[in-house]
């Protein structure tokens, strides 16, 4: 069978998957299809329901285990009316380094990292740290091309939503309506300094940006608090 593996929100690999592959071999051949093969093991498979609840898996678990788990929670989900979303597997870094900015194919998976970290609120960003990383991306994504209103904000279309380039790349304590257009207008402003530069120098300028913070390459894990009554000798 075949499974699919995330690299953000939308887009994602489709790998064939043999009975006894695991999760590390998962990763190895998603790096190899990348062309990242030499660097996979900074690299490893997380799962979750969001991009905000994914948590490493194990890589000597087995691919199809993993699934069948997934099923089982599906089919008892459906039986008691949960709503817990739909699981799926994603590719991210696990260890951090310096870029070799001639190694394309790595450096765009630790923009699309980079980006993810954004939209999940993973560093502790000022407005003006959003907007230019917001400008940065947006060059990226469409050169110097104008982007339009409905490009830079969620657009209603009878009973179809889409949630734009603001919505999807911008941490949720951000997407306030009262932050929203300050930061569209600044936005704006920032994009008229950014031209003439092709895509790859702002992909590399937006990870010069994130790189310089102390919590870049940071990488958090769920915990659980356990309460224990203290006995006293």
């Amino acid at each position: 069978m075949a499974t699919r593996v995330y690299l953000d929100k939308k887009s994602f690999v489709t790998i064939r998957v043999k009975p006894t592959m695991t999760v590390r071999e998962l990763s190895n051949q998603v790096a190899l299809l990348l062309h990242i093969g030499k660097n996979a093991r900074f690299f490893c498979i997380y799962e979750g329901t969001s991009e905000a609840d994914e948590v490493m898996v194990d890589g000597d678990t087995q691919v199809l285990d993993r699934l069948a788990v997934w099923q089982h929670r599906f089919e008892y989900n459906q039986r008691n009316s949960i709503d817990e979303g739909t699981y799926r597997f994603a590719f991210r870094a696990r260890l951090f380094f310096d870029i070799d900015k001639s190694d394309r194919p790595l450096l765009w998976m630790l923009f699309l990292q980079a980006l993810h970290d954004m939209r999940i609120g993973h560093y502790p960003c000022t407005q003006m740290d959003v907007i230019t990383l917001l400008a940065l991306g947006l060059k990226v994504r469409f050169g110097d091309a104008e982007p339009t209103e409905e490009e830079l904000e969620c657009a209603s279309r009878g009973r179809v939503r889409r949630r734009l380039y603001i919505q999807e790349n911008t941490p949720a304590e951000r997407r306030t309506g009262r932050e929203l257009p300050f930061m569209k207008t600044k936005l704006r402003e920032f994009l008229q300094k950014l031209r003439g530069k092709s895509s790859e120098w702002y992909v590399c300028a937006y990870m010069e940006y994130v790189m310089s913070w102390q919590l870049y390459g940071t990488v958090l894990f769920p915990v659980e608090v356990v309460m224990s009554a203290r006995c006293d000798a």
